[in-house]
């Protein structure tokens, strides 16, 4: 997921090649950029140049739509049986890929965020209504929806995905619980930033979730019956 990362975005991929041989037999490296005004895409054009032996390809948002939308793009166009979300800020350590062992078909992978320092108050106090809505409206207990997760391909074109904000997570997570999916939590440590500034907590994505957030309900609610 990339937003104007030129500054982190190579050392993400430098990371991938790293640890994905010691995670899968077989993977591709997907980024999808969502509007950038800066080089990342360039920068990611010149990766695919540099290592043609790696399946990497790059889906360009020409404006940008937020992060629902990248986040969907990756999910449907994932081709390998297990899809990750992987933020281009650097700021999830894909060495914590390593502590996770095989998934069921029935089971997909939830990191959560061991402590959280980085946010300012307006983007945890929105974090904390996300969990009571997570919890008390949707029925999941995740300690931490918005964080990187592992999915099964054939899972995600089961759930006729309609969320376009941050709450697409929580509209896989509720929907996966309720077809009897567990979600395998791992901690994670929430890397400081060395480049850019942090995008998840600007007025357009907050009211984009706003907005959305009755959709979310009646989305999840119909999707049970």
């Amino acid at each position: 997921m990339c937003y104007n990362e030129e500054g982190n975005i190579l050392n993400v991929l430098d990371q991938i090649l790293e640890i994905g041989p010691k995670v899968a037999n077989l993977f591709e490296i997907l980024v999808v950029d969502d509007g950038s005004k800066d080089k990342s895409v360039q920068l990611v054009q010149s990766f695919q140049e540099s290592h043609p032996q790696i399946d990497v390809r790059l889906i360009e948002h020409r404006v940008n739509q937020g992060i629902g939308f990248t986040l969907k793009d990756i999910y449907l166009h994932g081709k390998y049986e297990l899809i990750a979300n992987i933020p281009a800020d650097g700021q999830f350590d894909l060495n914590e890929y390593l502590q996770v062992g095989f998934v069921k078909e029935n089971e997909f992978v939830a990191f959560y965020r061991k402590e959280n320092l980085v946010y300012n108050t307006q983007r945890n106090l929105f974090s904390f209504i996300n969990k009571m809505l997570n919890f008390h409206l949707l029925g999941i207990s995740c300690k931490d929806v918005n964080w990187t997760k592992i999915y099964h391909r054939k899972a995600l074109h089961l759930l006729d995905l309609r969320i376009t904000s941050s709450l697409i997570e929580s509209e896989i997570c509720s929907k996966l619980i309720y077809l009897d999916h567990q979600p395998l939590e791992y901690p994670s440590q929430y890397k400081s930033r060395t480049s850019g500034v942090s995008k998840g907590a600007s007025f357009f994505i907050l009211k984009q979730a706003i907005f959305d957030i009755l959709k979310l309900i009646w989305v999840c609610r119909r999707f049970r019956k």
